[in-house]
């Protein structure tokens, strides 16, 4: 296949490629996304078939997001298929496979993405999982960031 970085407009497009993304996944599927990113995950039918579809192949999904009173329901139902974790101030989303990338600058609530980013060039992938790695080093538990929540922390 050839190597290849693009920018794919309108939502249907958008929604296409990332369940593309997310079924050519094999081993890993890497997320971060600010507070709107879970509901976007669970709250658009496509990308929550198309994220069980892959959890249920044996795909592992780590996901980095800031959790918040609002998205909290969303993390919890993300929470089985996926390990959670959460970050403040997270900006943006983005998801690496083992040999895909895709990012973009906005989310908003429980709606397809308006533009992404899609590359398969090896060196950017590479980079991506350093950069999530990084992130997830330095990520809490969700379970103990919904805790705080709950506890009115």
């Amino acid at each position: 296949m050839e190597e290849k970085t693009v920018v794919v407009y309108g939502e249907d497009k958008t929604t296409e490629l990332i369940v593309q993304t997310l079924n050519n996944a094999k081993d890993r599927w890497d997320n971060y996304a600010d507070s709107q990113g879970p509901t976007v995950a669970m709250g658009v039918e496509q990308l929550r078939k198309g994220m069980r579809h892959a959890y249920e192949r044996g795909v592992e999904i780590k996901y980095i997001s800031e959790i918040t009173k609002h998205n909290i329901n969303y993390c919890k139902e993300l929470m089985k298929i996926a390990k959670v974790r959460h970050v403040d101030n997270a900006k943006g989303g983005m998801a690496v496979s083992e040999s895909e990338y895709i990012a973009t600058a906005k989310l908003q609530e429980a709606k397809p993405v308006s533009h992404l980013i899609h590359s398969n060039v090896m060196e950017i992938v590479e980079q991506q999982k350093h950069v999530f790695k990084c992130l997830w080093a330095n990520a809490i538990p969700a379970t103990q960031r919904i805790r705080e929540i709950e506890d009115g922390h």
